[in-house]
Formats: C-alpha cells, structure tokens, sequence
C-alpha cells in the first residue's frame, strides 16, 4: 500500500508539472485543444484524489514522508513557480534569431502580404516560429507590427509582437490590453489570451 501511493504521488506530480510547462505546446496543436481542455481535469483532478489520499492518511497517523514531501514539493511548484511563463520565455530566446530575420526580411520586403489582415506565409524554414506558419503583419503610418501567434483557440490566443518603433503598445487603435501584456525585451512583447478578432485589419 505504502509503495503504491509513493508511486502515485511521484506521476501526479511529475504528470500535473509536466503539464503546465508544456501546456503552450500542446494547445497550440488544433486538433488537441479540445482534448487538452479536458486533459486539464484529468491531470490535476488525479493530483486532487492523491493529494486527499495522503491527508486522510496523515490524520489517521499513518505518516507517510516521503509522498507528502514529494506532493508538497509539487503543490508550491504549481501554485508559485510561473512555468508557462518559463516556457514562453525559452520559445522565445531559443528562436529569437529566425524571428529577428524573419522582421528583417519583411521590413526589406522580401515578403508578400496574401491580402487579408497582411497574413504572410512563412517558408519551411522559418514556419516553427509562428504557430500555421503565417505571421500578421499591421501598418500604421510610421509604424509597422509582426505578429508570431503561439497558440490560437476560440477564447483567444497568445503572441509575440514586434513593434518596429514603440518602446510600449499602448495606443488605443491597436487593441491589445496591456494587462495581458509583458515587455520581454526592446519592441519585443509578449501578450497572452488577447482576442485575435480584435487585431486590426489594415487592407
């Protein structure tokens, strides 16, 4: 018995952060969304069950250490440690140099916009870097913005933003709330779980 909950307390564990960490890449998969959705209550509702077990056990004194460190351990992993957060950052600086020669080549025009919303089309090479492969290219007078989507869903979707001159996207016509918004580096953003349909449309 002891044996069995120490090894269900180490796969709840290891499976509940294992999920949020890889949670961008497995969403960002159409086909898998769904399945995702309901992934999410698999995943923590077995972390749940195990975790309930292993109380019940400590108050009926029947101490068992190693999983209760081991599930304490994960719980302030889960609740205290941004692991999607670190995720997106490591995208980002993995593929930071295609993304910056794919923003050189547009900005040289060596990209065609396929009209709608300036959607471009990205060769083999470069398409790991925005999720279909296509990246959203806006104007605005002076200004222009590449967006990389990581992931797009009903509800909405997350994005690197380039912005070839603003130090912070905050001008109203651009529709991006800066709540969800974090500056990773200069006219790098990041924005999460924005409303793709609020993306302006420059044609």
């Amino acid at each position: 018995m002891r044996r069995f909950i120490e090894i269900n307390a180490v796969v709840s564990s290891i499976i509940g952060v294992f999920y949020q960490f890889f949670y961008w890449d497995l969403i960002k998969n159409d086909p898998m969304q769904l399945l995702v959705f309901f992934l999410k209550y698999v995943v923590y509702g077995y972390f749940t069950i195990v975790a309930i077990v292993l109380v019940f056990l400590f108050f009926r004194g029947k101490i068992l250490k190693i999983p209760i460190i081991i599930q304490s351990i994960a719980l302030a992993v889960l609740l205290f440690v941004p692991l999607s957060e670190a995720r997106v950052k490591l995208d980002y600086f993995i593929n930071k140099s295609d993304r910056e020669k794919v923003v050189e080549m547009i900005a040289n025009s060596k990209y065609k916009s396929t009209g709608r919303n300036q959607e471009m089309n990205l060769p083999a090479s470069y398409k790991h870097v925005s999720s279909g492969g296509k990246v959203q290219y806006l104007k605005k007078e002076n200004e222009y913005f590449i967006k990389f989507t990581i992931y797009a869903t009903f509800w909405g979707e997350s994005a690197y933003i380039f912005s070839s001159s603003q130090e912070n996207l905050d001008k109203e016509p651009y529709y991006l709330d800066e709540m969800n918004s974090e500056k990773l580096e200069a006219h790098w953003f990041f924005f999460s779980d924005f409303n793709h349909q609020y993306w302006p449309d420059n044609n």
